[in-house]
């Protein structure tokens, strides 16, 4: 089961890679997505160098998804990784809460809450309870 779960945080955050690889070239998502005003004004080449980064940080993550299933050989402290991992996904998905709650009407000041962000919160806090389960049921097999 660990495995499996596993597997799935691994195509998740090769899906979040992806994702960056379409923002490089898609302007109107890196504004939607929250991209810092200072980085888009900087060009494209600045934008793309950003998102180059961050597909290379979700890729390893990625990387270590499937090392931890078994699909790639360990990696360097993988049950440590992977719990680091998955708890910084869970920890931004934690604006899920404030935001739902800023939409309800109930937050005394600004958070964004337009769609795009809500779906980023969302998919983040799953993609890293995928991650801490995943890891938390393999954790015998991964030699913490």
């Amino acid at each position: 089961m660990g495995s499996g779960l596993l597997v799935t945080a691994g195509f998740m955050s090769l899906a979040v890679a992806l994702f960056h690889v379409v923002a490089a070239f898609v302007p109107r998502l890196q504004r939607s997505f929250g991209a810092p005003e200072s980085l888009i004004a900087a060009g494209p080449l600045a934008i793309g160098v950003a998102c180059f980064a961050l597909t290379a940080l979700f890729s390893i993550w990625a990387a270590y998804a499937f090392s931890g299933a078994g699909w790639l050989p360990n990696m360097p402290f993988l049950g440590l990784a992977l719990l680091a991992i998955g708890a910084v996904y869970a920890l931004r998905g934690t604006l899920l809460g404030p935001q739902l709650v800023a939409v309800a009407g109930r937050w005394p000041r600004d958070i964004q809450t337009e769609p795009q962000h809500l779906v980023s919160s969302a998919v983040s806090l799953t993609i890293g309870l995928v991650y801490l389960a995943g890891t938390l049921v393999s954790w015998s097999e991964l030699g913490g």
